[in-house]
């Protein structure tokens, strides 16, 4: 996802349709999903903008056999926006 798709997300969101991000952690190690584990500061600011907005947020973890893709959990997410750390 880049930056473009969470300003054309907030853009729809503020036009009134429903709108979500779902991230696909393609691991079945992972525990929670942080977004401040981001490196890009301005997606990282737009998610927090989505997250203040009430855009819903989620993230999968998968298990890979190197043939097959299978979701196995839905994960934690933490999204930091500018004023503080909340979890979704």
């Amino acid at each position: 996802m880049r930056v473009q798709h969470l300003a054309e997300l907030i853009k729809a969101h503020q036009e009134g349709y429903h709108t979500g991000v779902i991230f696909v952690v393609q691991r079945n190690d992972v525990k929670l999903f942080q977004s401040d584990q981001l490196k890009n500061q301005k997606f990282l600011r737009l998610l927090g903008q989505c997250h203040s907005l009430g855009i819903e947020i989620r993230a999968l973890s998968c298990d890979i056999d190197g043939v097959n893709i299978e979701i196995i959990s839905e994960l934690p997410v933490t999204v930091l926006s500018e004023e503080t750390e909340k979890e979704v």
